[in-house]
């Protein structure tokens, strides 16, 4: 962007109105390409940050869930009762038992 002088836009003034239709046409469509373009990048920079941060959210998601498996893993083989299990960690008893009998074929 730049500032332009009182000459100077007189002088852009006066080009303007002496250019031709197709010139004026051709220079109204050559702007507003450019803030399209502008727009297109922005936009696609926005949904690349969106996605970045979807991607982590659900890294983190996942982490969290392979760490609570562990945990509840950890404490099947401490026989911790099905019912503190569930309370510590948010899962349902079929949940943990699901998980158990996963444990139990490896």
């Amino acid at each position: 962007r730049k500032i332009l002088l009182r000459e100077e836009l007189n002088k852009f003034m006066e080009d303007v109105i002496n250019m031709t239709n197709e010139e004026l046409l051709y220079n109204i469509h050559y702007w507003e390409k450019e803030k399209m373009d502008a727009l297109v990048e922005h936009t696609e920079k926005e949904e690349a940050r969106k996605r970045l941060e979807e991607g982590i959210a659900e890294g983190r998601a996942e982490g969290r869930e392979t760490s609570k498996i562990e945990m509840i893993k950890n404490l099947l083989l401490q026989n911790v009762n099905y019912d503190i299990i569930s309370n510590a960690s948010g899962k349902t008893i079929e949940e943990i038992k699901e998980i158990e009998m996963n444990m139990n074929k490896k």
